[in-house]
C-alpha cells in the first residue's frame, strides 16, 4: 500500500511539473478559424465524417470569447453551435466556463494547452478535450453511459480496506484535427 501511495504521489508531481508548461497562451495564441473533418466512431464499427469549422474570436465582453463550432453534413444536416468561453473572476486561474447561451454552462479546466471538460446529458457522460498545437487544434468528445458497465474490486488488505472500481465503457467518440485557415 505504501508503494501505491508513493507511486501516486510521484505521478501527481510529474503531472504538476508538465502542467506548468505555458506553451500557447489562451486566448491570444488560439484566436482564429480552424477547419477539418470530424470523424465519428462508434463501438459497433460505424464511422461517419462531418465537415467541422471552429472559430475563436474576441467579444465586446471582458473575459469572454466567441466559441463557434459549425458542422456541415449531407447525412446529418448543418448545425452551428454559437457559444462563449468565459473566464469568471470567482474561479481559479485555469478554470473557464463554456456558456452555450441557452442556460447551459459547462466548467472546463485549461491544463498544458488543453481544455478538459466532463458533463452528462440524459443517460450519457461526455469527456471533451480541445488542445492547441502549432497551426492546428485537436478536438475530441468521448461518450459513455452514466451507469457503470463493469464493477470490480480488490480483496480487503490487512487493515480491512478494499477498493471498488467502476468502469464506464465508451460507446462513441468524435474527433477532429482542425487546421488554421490562412
Amino acid at each position: 500500500m505504501k508503494k501505491l501511495i508513493f507511486l501516486c504521489l510521484i505521478e501527481l508531481l510529474t503531472f504538476a511539473v508538465f502542467s506548468q508548461n505555458t506553451g500557447y497562451q489562451f486566448p491570444d495564441d488560439w484566436m482564429g478559424t480552424y477547419e477539418g473533418d470530424m470523424y465519428v466512431f462508434s463501438v459497433n464499427g460505424n464511422i461517419d465524417t462531418v465537415d467541422l469549422t471552429f472559430t475563436l474570436a474576441p467579444t465586446e465582453k471582458e473575459n469572454a470569447w466567441k466559441y463557434i463550432m459549425s458542422y456541415e453534413s449531407e447525412k446529418y444536416g448543418n448545425s452551428v453551435k454559437d457559444y462563449l468561453i468565459v473566464k469568471p473572476d470567482t474561479l481559479p486561474a485555469n478554470v473557464y466556463v463554456t456558456d452555450e447561451q441557452n442556460g447551459i454552462f459547462i466548467e472546463e479546466v485549461l491544463l498544458d494547452n488543453t481544455f478538459y471538460g466532463s458533463f452528462s446529458v440524459g443517460n450519457s457522460r461526455l469527456f471533451s478535450t480541445l488542445r492547441k498545437r502549432e497551426g492546428y487544434i485537436e478536438w475530441e468528445i468521448t461518450s459513455t453511459r452514466n451507469e457503470s458497465t463493469l464493477a470490480s474490486g480488490t480483496e480487503p488488505d490487512e487493515s480491512g480496506r478494499a477498493f471498488l472500481v467502476n468502469s464506464y465503457a465508451p460507446f462513441t467518440t468524435q474527433k477532429a484535427v482542425l487546421y488554421r485557415k490562412r
